[in-house]
């Protein structure tokens, strides 16, 4: 069954919540207008995977910031500030879509965003225990994060050089 990548359409939104919703545990859940407020900021590089059928399996959201030190709070809008950073914040996968390489389209799309904005680092901050997915995609773990960001207590900031 093929698989598309493109950017989220408003009737996405009750999708993507409903991925959310299923990829991560109730405190990390975010407001569903924060996730949008990070798409309207930063539309190029927020997409959908959909099956051959346009059901939404996936979504990823990132967007510019301007350092590696620090990271966005959860839950939080961003601040209007751009950088030479690429913040994956989030990637997730409907459990039903899980292990059939629907991640892959979206991290190219990215890769591909990211190689034509000539955008050398990327940044992300690792939950729900997926520190060894992003270890194998490059990511090297730079810091714990701080707890009050709202990531919880075994989140990890991690870092890739492009």
């Amino acid at each position: 069954m093929s698989v598309t990548v493109r950017a989220i359409q408003s009737s996405d939104w009750p999708a993507i919540d409903g991925i959310q919703r299923q990829a991560y545990p109730e405190c990390l859940h975010e407001d569903i207008a924060i996730l949008q407020q990070k798409q309207h900021q930063s539309p190029d590089t927020c997409w959908v995977v959909t099956d051959g059928e346009g059901r939404v399996q996936g979504y990823l959201l990132a967007h510019h910031w301007p350092s590696v030190t620090d990271v966005p709070a959860l839950d939080q809008p961003l601040p209007a500030v751009g950088g030479d950073v690429m913040y994956i914040h989030d990637m997730a996968l409907a459990l039903n879509a899980q292990g059939l390489g629907r991640s892959m389209p979206l991290w190219q799309a990215l890769t591909a965003q990211v190689r034509q904005e000539n955008i050398t680092t990327l940044a992300l901050v690792a939950v729900n225990d997926s520190q060894a997915y992003w270890q194998k995609k490059g990511f090297e773990v730079s810091a714990p994060v701080a707890i009050e960001k709202g990531y919880g207590k075994r989140a990890v900031q991690m870092i890739m050089v492009f």
